[in-house]
């Protein structure tokens, strides 16, 4: 919505995927919207388990590009950006 803040679409997000919170869809879409919103920890949180193998390849690879650029905004490291 125009003039949003971050955290008012975060909410706006947490309230859309309260029906189904775990799905992966659900949490890439609250780990994106936190990680704009500078909510590093919880963008993070929402990330875990998504790289892992038992995923579908292209939620690994969209949980990786999203924990990618948690490290590289809140850390500034890009060495663990390039791992």
């Amino acid at each position: 919505m125009p003039g949003e803040s971050a955290l008012e679409v975060v909410q706006r997000v947490e309230n859309l995927i309260r029906s189904n919170p775990d799905h992966p869809e659900s949490r890439l879409a609250l780990a994106e919207v936190s990680l704009s919103a500078e909510l590093w920890g919880q963008a993070r949180n929402r990330l875990t388990g998504l790289t892992h193998e038992s995923q579908p390849a292209e939620i690994r690879a969209r949980a990786a590009r999203l924990m990618a650029e948690v490290e590289r905004s809140e850390r500034g490291d890009s060495a663990a950006v390039s791992h």
